[in-house]
């Protein structure tokens, strides 16, 4: 072997276990990194659904000129639809549903607001009272706002909703001055519950050993 050939071959040696580690060893780091991020990273198992802000509770009014969305202050005597007289007890807003007059809560002065969601037959098993909610909304300006809260009852038997039977489920989420400022009832919203939580390792190993 001629000393260009030596030197030649030399070159490639060179190259070659450089571009091994260049390549190799930094794919092996990642592999471990992922591995041993795998055991702190949490998954979330989540149940997803739509829900729509309603009022926790209304009072019918007796039919009266009342126009909609006329504001009730507190403490003023009401005359109820069956005729009785009830004092408010807290400032509340007027809705003309259909020829009845209802007295809402004023969403303005709500620091928790009620959301109402349905669940399949087939997912209703894995809610409990008192587990987490998120509620995802758009404001004003079109960006996603996210509201925390937790369940607070589940229906015990199904209802029919667009031909479906669906458990009604009841969250109750807290609100900020500044969220309240954009909220209306009747808007809807991306709910999504929290089941339970586990790392990934053992979320993967589960799917694993569930698919065999």
């Amino acid at each position: 072997m001629n000393d260009q050939d030596l030197e030649s071959s030399k070159f490639y040696s060179y190259n070659f276990r450089n571009f091994s580690t260049m390549i190799i060893l930094p794919a092996f780091i990642l592999v471990i990194l992922l591995f041993l991020g795998s055991f702190f990273a949490v998954h979330e198992n989540v149940v997803n659904s739509m829900g729509v802000i309603t009022p926790d509770h209304v009072l019918s009014l007796q039919n009266r000129a009342y126009r909609e969305g006329q504001k009730l202050s507190k403490g003023i005597n009401l005359t109820l639809a069956n005729g009785k007289k009830r004092v408010l007890k807290d400032n509340a807003i007027v809705h003309l549903d259909n020829k009845d007059s209802v007295a809402m809560p004023d969403i303005k002065n709500r620091r928790k607001l009620r959301v109402v969601t349905y669940v399949s037959s087939s997912e209703v098993a894995v809610l409990n009272k008192g587990q987490q909610v998120r509620f995802q909304i758009e404001n004003k300006q079109g960006m996603s706002e996210t509201l925390n809260g937790k369940i607070i009852s589940i229906g015990t038997y199904p209802v029919q909703q667009k031909g479906m039977s669906m458990f009604e489920v009841e969250t109750m989420l807290k609100t900020t001055k500044s969220e309240r400022k954009f909220l209306r009832y009747g808007m809807q919203g991306k709910v999504s519950i929290i089941t339970g939580k586990a790392s990934y390792f053992n979320y993967i190993k589960s799917k694993l050993l569930n698919s065999k």
